[in-house]
């Protein structure tokens, strides 16, 4: 099995949301680019994730993977960040209860042509974001043209107060 351990052992600490997002996603943004798929990041500034850094990075790494590669030629993916929830949503053929159920577990991959995969990725999402405590869903958009996976962050979220001298532009 999958041992997580050495990375869980990492203390907690307050993660700019919107810094490791747009970090993580940066690897994408080339296969995105050459696919002609369109990308939005809606994550307001000066949101802090308090959390084992490298452990959830892992995990919205693999989410991000997963959207990048798994939309359509001329699909989008939309990073969503509102009140408790962090949303990745990509356009592609949603996938049916079962088959979620099914890439949750090891050394399953999706059906999705030429890509390759290990079929660890919703694997180690799962077993990473358990270890952290995030609770997360993986469902059909209510439109049906695609996918989103949403991170609960409960009370694990908070805006940064800006000191006066920040408000006033100094």
């Amino acid at each position: 099995s999958l041992n997580l351990s050495p990375v869980y052992r990492e203390e907690p600490q307050r993660v700019d949301l919107k810094q490791l997002i747009e970090s993580e996603f940066l690897p994408y943004q080339v296969i995105l680019k050459s696919r002609q798929i369109r990308y939005d990041i809606h994550v307001p500034d000066h949101v802090l994730l308090t959390t084992s850094r490298n452990l959830f990075a892992k995990a919205l790494s693999n989410v991000l993977s997963n959207a990048a590669n798994y939309t359509e030629p001329g699909g989008a993916v939309r990073i969503i960040c509102e009140k408790d929830y962090l949303c990745i949503e990509n356009t592609c053929s949603p996938l049916k209860e079962v088959e979620v159920q099914k890439l949750m577990q090891p050394m399953k991959s999706g059906n999705h042509g030429n890509q390759q995969s290990n079929g660890l990725g919703l694997y180690i999402v799962k077993q990473s974001l358990s270890l952290l405590k995030i609770p997360f869903a993986f469902e059909p958009m209510e439109d049906g043209n695609g996918m989103r996976f949403t991170f609960d962050f409960q009370k694990k979220m908070e805006r940064m107060k800006l000191t006066e001298n920040e408000k006033s532009g100094g």
